[in-house]
């Protein structure tokens, strides 16, 4: 069964470039007929292909509506990231919480307050780290170790994330009466709340809650202060930065305990390869999005990076903490592998497919990446299991092209040259060499061959095409000519067309034409002869004849000088 799809293509923006397929993690791209296609079965959605795309043809699921069902029902509760620091300056934090209850929220709460409870449990679990353990609270790697890693699952920390208990402990809190909706800068919670439809109403980014101000009018500016219901404790605020989950678990005690906090899908990948060959206990925190939370695709794409970790370490350090020691359990999450990379391909199958795109020969797989693959062996695959196209290879199709252009040039009747800059022949095509009689003549001088002045006058750049008609006495032939520069190359081209038969047969019919003239006088004077001298037998003949060789000669395109 398909699963829900979160990120989408925009198909009237995709300009088919390749750029979502080059830097999607897991390849859930599929191109079919140009379009790029996001396979919803293959993505984690971590939204790298959104924040990406060049052309901004990558959208992902809105929850826009669902959150102002929530807030229509007057009992919407905003669970606001720690995040959101990053994205707005000093004077704008506690306005966009006035902001968020002048929509309509009834309650606004930071989700940190419950990443405490989160970390602490994992601490139980984890202990001095004797063991190998993954903490579970970015949803992207979590998707991803489910699809892509079974060794990675096993180790997955059995804990939900901090949005999930949030929204659990709001559900407990007033008897699922409250409408929890995620505000955050990440696109995978998205995908992770459709696993508790009944905690969740809404999942929002930035970017959609700053639409949602825009529609209803409200600038911060204009935006009372106000402050979170509830508080944080210890370090929670510091999640969406590398370590933050295990900072706040473990405090200043961290470098007692063997960590590991990778960030983006290649330092994952070879976290990864290093833990699971290792027989070391470790705790491993990873963070897909390189630069922790705060380079979330759903952020604001209008405020710097460093400023926004700026912004962020400043809200930690000013924010009130919750002094109260104790935790809560937090709900028990569950991860299964559920394997999206399909069914295993054959040697055979990939050598076949290789032959078939034009890489049978090794020299020939470049593995340049062009086509968004690493390698002409994924690419290849890729094609097997109907993920991407054949003609998705450049170097392919650039060598197609140019040997279509090569066919064109040889079969074309007319006589094509191309001289270099000291006017020699490099390249000619067969009519050329019939027409002039300069067959196996690459090499030599054009001036052996034509008269060069065309493509002196090239070389000369006082023009930069010439057509004509000339005759060419040697070759017995006259011709309508093009002559062209090809400026990179420096060469010049010469384009011949043989109208040495159209020339004669007009000359044969100008002939004809004079010589039916000619004929027709000699006839006529005859018969005027015949009738004076027989004018009473023909008189009335003689006058139709007279028309009709009138008609002659005016058709034939003379002049009857018999006539007044």
């Amino acid at each position: 069964m398909s699963e829900t799809q979160v990120v989408f293509t925009l198909t009237a923006k995709c300009m088919d470039c390749y750029r979502c397929l080059k830097v999607c993690p897991v390849k859930a791209i599929k191109m079919k007929d140009g379009q790029a296609q996001v396979d919803p079965n293959l993505c984690i959605a971590c939204g790298t292909c959104v924040r990406e795309c060049p052309q901004k043809a990558k959208a992902y699921l809105s929850g826009v509506e669902s959150a102002k069902r929530a807030i229509e029902s007057g009992s919407a509760v905003a669970m606001v990231a720690p995040s959101f620091a990053a994205f707005y300056d000093k004077w704008e934090r506690l306005r966009f919480i006035g902001a968020l209850r002048r929509l309509g929220f009834k309650l606004v709460e930071e989700t940190a307050e419950h990443a405490y409870d989160v970390s602490m449990n994992v601490k139980t679990i984890a202990g001095n780290a004797k063991r190998k353990h993954i903490c579970t609270a970015c949803p992207a790697f979590t998707q991803f170790a489910e699809k892509y890693r079974e060794d990675a699952v096993e180790l997955l920390t059995p804990v939900v994330s901090p949005m999930i208990q949030h929204a659990n402990e709001i559900f407990m809190k007033y008897s699922g009466m409250m409408k929890p909706v995620f505000i955050g800068p990440c696109i995978a919670k998205k995908k992770e709340a459709l696993k508790y439809p009944q905690l969740l109403e809404a999942v929002l980014t930035f970017e959609e809650i700053e639409k949602m101000f825009e529609e209803k009018g409200i600038e911060l500016k204009n935006c009372e202060e106000s402050f979170f219901d509830g508080g944080v404790k210890g370090h929670a605020r510091w999640y969406p930065l590398g370590g933050g989950l295990l900072k706040t678990a473990y405090g200043d005690d961290i470098s007692a305990v063997k960590t590991c906090v990778p960030e983006g899908f290649t330092e994952i990948e070879d976290a990864l390869e290093s833990v699971i060959e290792s027989d070391e206990g470790i705790i491993v925190e990873p963070l897909f999005c390189k630069g922790g939370c705060v380079k979330g695709p759903g952020g604001r794409k209008d405020v710097n990076f460093y400023v926004a970790k700026k912004r962020l370490a400043e809200y930690i350090e000013s924010a009130p903490v919750n002094g109260e020691a104790g935790f809560k359990p937090v709900m028990k999450a569950e991860f299964l592998f559920k394997s999206a990379k399909g069914a295993d391909i054959t040697e055979a199958e990939i050598e076949k497919m290789l032959e078939k795109t034009g890489k049978g020969n090794p020299a020939q797989r470049l593995n340049c990446g062009a086509c968004g693959y690493e390698s002409c062996r994924e690419k290849a695959i890729a094609v097997i299991r109907g993920m991407a196209e054949p003609e998705m290879c450049m170097p392919v199709m650039r060598r197609l092209a140019e040997q279509r252009t090569d066919r064109i040039i040889e079969t074309s009747p007319n006589g094509i040259v191309i001289v270099d800059r000291e006017m020699k022949i490099i390249k000619m095509n067969a009519a050329f060499g019939a027409m002039f009689r300069c067959a196996g003549r690459q090499g030599a001088h054009v001036s052996d061959v034509i008269d060069p002045l065309p493509f002196e006058k090239l070389a000369s750049e006082t023009e930069d095409m010439i057509q004509e008609t000339a005759a060419h006495p040697r070759a017995g032939i006259t011709c309508h000519q093009i002559f062209y520069r090809m400026k990179e190359e420096n060469h010049y081209v010469g384009i011949f067309v043989d109208l040495t038969r159209l020339t004669n047969t007009d000359k044969r019919l100008a002939e004809l034409k004079e010589k039916t003239i000619n004929q027709a006088k000699q006839l006529l004077e005859h018969q005027l002869k015949m009738a004076q001298d027989m004018a009473l037998y023909l008189g009335e003949n003689t006058a139709k004849s007279e028309e009709l060789l009138h008609r002659l000669v005016v058709a034939a395109g003379g002049k009857d000088e018999n006539r007044k």
